[in-house]
């Protein structure tokens, strides 16, 4: 029997410690007990039954994995499965990796005020700009501009007032990391034809990021049924998702999904050579 007493006051169900409390009276009559040991939660080390097999589980793990025992007592009593977070891969990049060193002298990081200040990039360059200049496209609104040599870049940045009503403000290009973000192209499905005005598509699209391409509509082919809206946002992740659209007492289901086809700029593509092939 007192071996029993004793097993008794260390059960374990998963991470749970059962606190077991024996009977001190049975019929009326106070049972005497040789000792009353308080219980004391049992802690690291002192723990001499759990499966090593599990430990070196937990142990040996990917380092992207992370398994955490977030399970309610009747969870871990009905043997559920913990959860499992996965987190993000982690790489290292070697601190002497360098690239495009060649630019230090004549490259400038260029960012833009607007989707149609990059689209015509090309156009309004030329003409404030005779020399030679590579444009290098590197996401949402920003452009590297690699001139000839450092006196065409140096003539260029001097002349202020040519590009101040593209530009926000451009930067020497020396290999610094710099925040860049991205263009998406936003199709949005489900709302009702009565609420298909551009504000409220563009209201839809903002909650992603900033509005930077106005809602526009496949007029010629008929086809109200979707909006496309371009956006400027921060996140890496493709927009796909639903949200709730309320009008007055009124919920609808609309559906956001980013376009996967990848949208080359306008600024990239010299129109006199297309026109020449």
């Amino acid at each position: 029997m007192e071996d029993l007493e004793s097993s008794l006051k260390d059960v374990w169900i998963g991470s749970y410690k059962l606190f077991i409390v024996l009977a001190r009276f049975v019929d009326g009559k106070q049972i005497p007990r040789k000792r009353e040991k308080v219980w004391q939660p049992v802690k690291g080390k002192e723990r001499q039954d759990e499966d090593p097999e599990v430990v070196c589980e937990k142990q040996t793990a990917p380092a992207d994995i992370i398994i955490e025992d977030r399970r309610s007592f009747k969870d871990t009593l009905l043997n559920k499965e913990p959860v499992i977070i996965k987190e993000g891969l982690e790489i290292t990049v070697d601190p002497n990796v360098v690239a495009f060193g060649e630019w230090y002298d004549r490259g400038i990081i260029v960012h833009l005020k607007s989707l149609e200040a990059l689209t015509s990039l090309r156009s309004w360059l030329t003409k404030i700009c005779h020399d030679v200049v590579e444009i290098k496209y590197v996401g949402g609104l920003c452009v590297v501009l690699v001139f000839e040599n450092r006196d065409a870049k140096n003539d260029f940045t001097s002349k202020k007032d040519a590009w101040r009503a593209y530009v926000y403000f451009i930067v020497e290009w020396y290999g610094q990391t710099f925040k860049v973000h991205r263009i998406a192209w936003l199709k949005i499905n489900g709302v009702p034809l009565s609420l298909s005005c551009a504000k409220v598509f563009d209201d839809v699209a903002s909650r992603f990021g900033s509005v930077i391409q106005p809602t526009m509509f496949p007029d010629e082919d008929g086809d109200l049924s979707v909006a496309c809206v371009g956006i400027l946002c921060s996140e890496t992740d493709r927009v796909n998702q639903k949200v709730k659209l309320k009008w007055k007492s009124t919920w609808f289901d609309v559906l956001i999904e980013e376009e996967l086809a990848d949208r080359i700029p306008d600024c990239l593509v010299d129109m006199e050579e297309e026109v020449r092939k």
